[in-house]
């Protein structure tokens, strides 16, 4: 078969840009709409296949930002010449791929890069920001970023490599000066880019953005925020809101000498444009800068002096201003291992990371501090300057990243703005929504519980050392106990009973997401709590959290961590007197109830023993196996003051005055206060029709069970209603809290089958909505207030509902047709819903395009979007591990209802429905871990291994014969899916299935590695047990152990020794396991490798040496056991030759501990030649003053040529003339030549005149 023919477009523009031109290595090509399956061999083949004798090699591969196809770049070394007028060529797509995607026809080559190019996408899960470089005028989108002579580009081969969170995308916009035919301003560019990142923003939150923008491209985004900053429209406000950063290069903010371009643009229309760019003459850009200062919001990091430096007044430092020795086209050209990239790189390095405790809030109007008079703009001055410099106004690094606590700030708030910003790190979504959704105790009632024995005891700490200050209010459920802990913490927040100290309270919810269930989830609280009142206990828990982030170590909440700093305070009075409530302990993950029950325990002992004022008061129901051995008990409903409330409850509410009635209803409601509220409602509604036989009888037949009252409202007549089975159904098994018009159309759904599921406003408004929910479900389903930014949503009005059906078929009850499977149907059924709503989607919808940025926003059917996100979470739970034969999950959805689905009825299926697909790429499920890289058939195998879809999977694979060792370019194939996952169930079905546990593939080489990389022990177990060979190579970190040792995994590095790996094996980049525990900062699993026996001496890794690495990543505690250890201070190896010269660049103490190891001061070689010279070129101080006391030579020569120089060529007029005076202090000669053939100082920059 002849390949296919490349077709030339017609277009107004033969520019092919110069930079094709430039490299005798290849020319630079885009490569859009490559299909989404096609990995990087697959493109390169076909486009050898269809262009010939053109060699191209793909160089990059990643969605567009619409997701739906790829873009590349690639080099080719012979590409036909274009038609004049033409400007892309198209080569149609092989025959089957055209049919997989009508719409997609063919791929298009070109020269310009004009719009968003994307040259890196991390994996959805593990995608934290995005990044969008703009050259400047005259420049090319690509070319202006790409060395001179040369295929490297910075920001796709190096970048990519150093931020892998991070999406890089760079922007083109046409710019040429000479015989330009456009005519277009300032204003105009904005818009254009502005508008062509609104893609960015979806339904979900969009991550932080950091503009990179050469000259021009400054300004064009300067001017893009000033214009969004004045839009009321929504996206725009969620797009500026999302701006986390600036790093400008060389951006001409005060304008700029004109007269070199003017004769190049001569009378063209793009003259208006050159001029007001001039220095001399330009209100706009005066107007431009001042506009931008009163947006008051990223941080940002300038380069270059004068014009260039836009900093607000009290950035001043070397954190927000990097002299760069470039000219100013240069100045973003760097080449591989470039000292100036090197600087450039730690600065974005920063903000990035710096994003993770800086969310962006996206409802500016529902939290600004100033009234509704101002201005959105001011609105938004208001919120983004909350979390602008947040991190850096408590983090030092020698090197140049400023402690700006000691320079001049913008007001005394900045300290307050650092703790707003990290606080919203620590906290999650709903963390006070149990607390506020507890109604506040009836008046007169709840008082008695201040007089009790048991209260007094606890309060003045009778007895402490039989009771470590613990009070534990138990009840059953519906008792009140919630009603009481809050009545409690009002008590408490009274100054007259409480001086004014600490208090802190959380409030379990097992009906809401699962932070709120979870143990982390209550410390996280708590200590958000103590940050926020304890100015003392903030600084020493950020030290803790800034030492790992300045170890360059991601950070995640862990319990153990959480948990020790709490008890430290404790064990050490650390704070005020404390009083800390936990409320519906029994609403906790039953996995973490012992261990609430644990630490609290611990904490009193230590309070106790260290004589720490704390007291701690904690409810639940009755626990037969968990108890305190030490702790005062309160039972709730056998006190009297608990039966006098009751009676004071009956008496306000019950509308029947009659003493004899309101007795009888005390008597059945036993202690339980819900019984109460339920039975009053019922009496009341009695008492309204006017009957008082009909409310006696009532009385004397309502039960005095509370879940026998559940029953009876659900069955009233013995008659189950359908739509209130399927609405308990619903907020029973769905897979994230719904929305109350999602569970309205959902049940419209499953009960009509002609129902389209589009919501009609006009006539289900949302009151109507709320009030048929409360209707049909007999009061037993509440719908909750979101808070400030979230949506309404629907819940159980108490666990008891949930615990009532649950359990004793009460759900078979409401629903026959589930039979003895009720967890398992009624998930089928849901299945059935969400697939019924998808067909008619896509009905409707089939040729809709996904291409549109709004394509979720203007969704008729709110319960579309949950449909297409949770739609195998059902399949999943719907299908039984125990079916054979024909039935089972597959047998209705593809083909008939009696017969079995094949492998073509699923893809056919898959494929067809295109819409959904789309949808389901949009969804929070996949994108918490689910690769790009992936077809809706190809892929199906891959989806449900890193989905954690065991009972699919398993059937897909007993049913169907689907190879599941397809690859995926990142995680590799399935297994290695379900091993970095830890999907211990998925791992044993597909080595079930005959897979090869050893299969090379994917970012970590082996299943092994992706599995020791997370951590999880049983699946690295599993997999040594399926034969993984613990030796294997490759992969990221070079092997399991290396992966294992660089995260901290201790157990699973144990584990792999005893399995019989290489302790002192060598990978590539990360060494030896030593020197992967070094890097990454791990002291107790470098102890443990030391312990058995590893050599501290091996050489290998970037940095040579474990002790070069541990110097280099400023790990001061691991260096210093590698001496104890008995590591040659003197080692030479690795990128910076010693440690001495790795440390000197910004790592003071670790050079005083190396100087007094024996290091040689003047050992010559590495990156920067010496010691002194590294110091010296990163204007270290400190660090100099100990190099010359131990005798470096002031003027031996190194990459820079002598210290002096080098401090010179890298200083400028920020921090440098420090260093130049110590080193002329100590004999430095001024005039000797540089090894480069420089002379002290920078090159001259030259006119600003640039070019590809």
């Amino acid at each position: 078969m002849d390949p296919p023919q490349v077709q030339i477009d017609q277009y107004s523009s033969p520019d092919t840009s110069n930079e094709t031109k430039r490299s005798d290595r290849g020319k630079t090509f885009r490569i859009r709409a490559v299909p989404i399956t096609w990995d990087s061999n697959r493109l390169a083949s076909f486009l050898q296949d269809s262009t010939d004798d053109t060699n191209p090699t793909v160089l990059s591969l990643a969605p567009e930002i619409h997701g739906r196809t790829q873009t590349a770049t690639a080099t080719f070394l012979r590409v036909p010449p274009l038609p004049r007028g033409a400007k892309a060529w198209r080569i149609p797509l092989p025959a089957g791929d055209q049919l997989q995607n009508k719409r997609q026809k063919s791929i298009e080559l070109d020269g310009d890069f004009l719009g968003v190019t994307t040259l890196y996408h991390p994996p959805p899960h593990e995608h934290q920001t995005d990044i969008v470089a703009i050259s400047g005028i005259g420049g090319h989108a690509f070319g202006s970023f790409k060395e001179r002579g040369g295929d490297y580009m910075w920001l796709r081969d190096g970048l990519a490599d150093d931020l892998t969170t991070a999406r890089i995308m760079i922007y083109g916009y046409k710019s040429t000066i000479p015989n330009s035919k456009s005519m277009q301003t300032l204003a105009d560019l904005a818009l254009s880019f502005y508008t062509s990142l609104e893609s960015l923003i979806g339904d979900e939150d969009p991550k932080p953005i950091v503009f990179i923008a050469h000259s021009l491209g400054g300004l064009i985004v300067k001017q893009a925020l000033s214009e969004l900053a004045k839009s009321e429209n929504e996206v725009h406000m969620k797009l500026i809101q999302a701006v986390h950063g600036l790093v400008f290069f060389g951006v001409p903010n005060d304008g700029m000498d004109i007269k070199s371009l003017i004769p190049m643009a001569g009378d063209g229309p793009n003259r208006s444009l050159i001029e007001s760019l001039s220095s001399s003459n330009s209100q706009m850009l005066r107007t431009l800068h001042q506009e931008f200062h009163d947006i008051l919001g990223p941080e940002t990091v300038l380069v270059t002096q004068a014009s260039a430096i836009n900093c607000r007044r009290w950035e001043t430092g070397s954190a927000y201003i990097c002299p760069i020795s470039r000219n100013h086209s240069d100045m973003v050209k760097f080449e591989e291992e470039d000292e100036e990239y090197e600087k450039v790189r730690g600065r974005i390095r920063n903000i990035v990371r710096k994003a993770k405790i800086h969310p962006p809030v996206y409802d500016i109007r529902s939290r600004v501090i100033y009234d509704n008079t101002y201005s959105s703009h001011a609105q938004l001055a208001v919120r983004t300057n909350q979390f602008a410099d947040a991190q850096n106004t408590l983090t030092q690094v020698h090197s140049g990243v400023t402690d700006l606590s000691h320079t001049q700030k913008p007001e005394d708030g900045t300290h307050q703005e650092v703790k707003d910003a990290f606080l919203r790190f620590l906290g999650f979504s709903r963390i006070d929504d149990r607390y506020h959704a507890i109604d506040a105790a009836h008046p007169g009632t709840c008082e008695w519980l201040f007089e009790t024995p048991s209260f007094q005891k606890w309060w003045h700490r009778d007895e402490i050392e039989l009771n470590n200050g613990v009070l534990w209010i138990k009840g059953k459920p519906g008792a009140g106990k919630s009603t009481l802990m809050k009545h409690i913490l009002h008590w408490c927040e009274n100054p007259d009973h409480f001086k004014p100290q600490l208090i802190v309270r959380y409030f379990f919810n097992a009906r809401g997401v699962s932070e709120e269930k979870s143990v982390l989830g209550m410390l996280r609280s708590i200590l958000i709590q103590l940050l926020t009142e304890d100015s003392t206990i903030f600084d020493n828990f950020f030290q803790m959290f800034k030492q790992r982030d300045m170890n360059k170590q991601d950070w995640v909440w862990e319990v153990a961590p959480l948990t020790n700093f709490i008890l430290e305070l404790a064990k050490k009075k650390a704070t005020r007197p404390m009083v800390i409530l936990i409320d519906a302990l029994d609403e906790c993950d039953e996995s973490d109830v012992r261990l609430v029950v644990d630490f609290l325990e611990n904490l009193s002992c230590h309070a106790t023993y260290s004589g720490f004022e704390l007291r701690i008061c904690l409810s639940s129901r009755h626990y037969p196996n968990i108890t305190m051995n030490k702790m005062v008990q309160l039972i709730v409903e056998t006190d009297l003051g608990h039966e006098n409330d009751i009676s004071t409850y009956i008496k306000a509410k019950l509308r029947v005055q009659d003493d004899g009635v309101q007795e009888k209803v005390q008597k059945k409601a036993d202690g339980i206060f819900m019984w109460t509220v339920l039975v009053v409602s019922i009496l009341n509604k009695e008492f309204d029709q006017g009957s008082r036989e009909i409310l006696e009888k009532t009385l004397e037949d309502v039960p005095g069970d509370l879940e026998e009252v559940f029953a009876n409202l659900l069955l009233e007549d013995g008659k189950a209603d359908p739509e209130a089975a399927l609405m308990f159904q619903w907020v029973l098994f769905s897979q994230k809290l719904l929305k109350p018009q999602e569970l309205f159309l959902a049940t419209q759904m499953g009960l009509s089958p002609d129902s389209n599921g589009v919501w009609d406003h006009s006539k289900y408004t949302l009151d109507y909505i709320k009030r048929r929910i409360v209707a049909i479900s007999k009061g037993l389903i509440e719908v909750r207030n979101g808070g400030d930014n979230d949506d309404p949503y629907v819940q159980f009005i108490h666990l008891s509902v949930k615990d009532f059906l649950s359990r004793n078929n009460r759900l078979q009850a409401l629903d026959p047709t589930i039979g003895q499977e009720p967890v398992r149907l009624s998930h089928r059924r849901l299945w059935r819903i969400c697939w019924d709503s998808i067909n008619r989607f896509h009905a409707q919808n089939a040729d809709f395009s996904n291409d549109d940025p709004y394509f979720e926003s203007r969704l008729s059917s709110p319960f579309i979007k949950y449909a297409a996100s949770f739609l195998f979470d059902h399949a999943n739970w719907g299908i039984s591990d125990q079916q054979k034969g024909s039935g089972g999950w597959f047998q209705n959805p593809f083909k008939t209802r009696s017969q079995d689905a094949s492998k073509e009825d699923l893809e056919k299926w898959l494929n067809e429905h295109k819409s959904w697909y789309q949808l389901w790429q949009r969804s929070p499920r996949y994108q918490s871990g689910l690769s790009f890289q992936l077809d809706v058939s190809e892929g199906i195998v891959y989806v449900f291994s890193a989905g954690g879809y065991a009972r699919l999977l398993r059937a897909l694979l007993k049913r169907m014969s689907i190879d599941a060792r397809a690859q995926s370019d990142y995680h590799g194939t399935p297994i290695h899916a379900a091993s970095y996952f830890g999907r211990i169930d998925i791992a044993q079905i597909l080595l079930g299935a005959g897979v090869n546990v050893n299969a090379q593939g994917g970012r970590y080489g082996t299943p092994l590695q992706a599995a020791s990389t997370e951590g999880n022990k049983d699946l690295v177990q599993l997999l040594l047990d399926a034969g993984a060979d613990v030796k294997a190579r490759g992969g990221r970190y070079g092997g399991a152990l290396q992966a294992a040792s660089f995260n901290g995994k201790r157990d699973i590095v144990q584990l792999l020794l005893h399995a019989g790996a290489e302790l002192n094996a060598v990978g590539d980049e990360y060494g030896t396991a030593l020197y992967s525990a070094a890097y990454s900062g791990h002291i107790d699993t470098a102890l443990l490798l030391l312990d058995e026996g590893a050599d501290v001496n091996t050489q290998g890794g970037k940095f040579g040496n474990a002790l070069q690495a541990a110097s280099r990543k400023g790990a001061q505690d691991i260096a210093e056991l590698l001496l104890t250890a008995g590591a040659d201070v003197n080692a030479h190896g690795g990128k910076y030759h010693t440690a001495l010269q790795a440390a000197s660049i910004d790592e003071m103490e670790i050079v005083k501990v190396l100087l007094d190891a024996g290091a040689d001061v003047n050992a010559q070689g590495g990156h920067y030649g010496n010691a002194l010279q590294a110091a010296s070129y990163h204007r270290a101080a400190d660090i100099v003053p100990l190099l010359l006391a131990a005798g470096a030579d002031v003027n031996a020569k190194g990459t820079y040529g002598t210290p002096l120089q080098a401090a010179t060529q890298s200083a400028g007029v920020f921090g440098g003339e420090i260093v130049k005076q110590l080193l002329l202090d100590a004999g430095a000669v001024q005039d000797a030549a540089s090894s480069r053939g420089k002379v002290g100082g920078r090159k001259k920059v030259k006119p600003l005149v640039l070019s590809r």
